[in-house]
């Protein structure tokens, strides 16, 4: 069990490590766009890029 929670621990570290190290990190949605939910994606997309109309696509 040590050994499972050691691995799993270091599995963490090495994972964020790759994060921290990023210049530049990328946000994406994920909506649907057919179906019975297509109504949603158009709104979530419209959504995001009013904001990025008002507030800009980059964030310092």
């Amino acid at each position: 069990m040590k050994g499972l929670l050691n691995a799993a621990v270091a599995a963490m570290l090495s994972i964020s490590a790759g994060m921290v190290s990023a210049d530049t990190v990328k946000v994406g949605l994920i909506a649907d766009y057919t179906g019975a939910f297509a109504t949603w994606g158009n709104q979530f997309q419209q959504a995001v890029e009013a904001y990025q109309a008002v507030n800009g696509k980059t964030v310092k």
